[in-house]
């Protein structure tokens, strides 16, 4: 599975099947990268932007637990095949 779908299914827990939008929006707006680009380098400003992203709608026990949730992934430094 490539960093891009382990990202996803992580949101999805949370967010529903609107993860592969927000992920998305994430990757463009915030890192300024397509999604495809994504890489274990990007795996702590993503999961500070995702955190930020749902902590309004979602609440800080949610937001926090994305974030660490999202920082932990491991693809030991290799980017992503998506």
């Amino acid at each position: 599975m490539s960093l891009y779908d382990d990202v996803v299914t992580v949101l999805k827990e949370e967010i529903g099947p609107s993860a592969p939008i927000f992920l998305d929006r994430c990757c463009r707006k915030h890192l300024r990268i397509r999604p495809a680009e994504l890489t274990a380098a990007h795996l702590l400003p993503l999961a500070d932007c995702c955190c930020t992203g749902v902590r309004g709608s979602l609440g800080d026990a949610v937001a926090e637990r994305l974030r660490h949730e999202i920082a932990g992934l491991d693809h030991g430094g290799q980017g992503s095949d998506h």
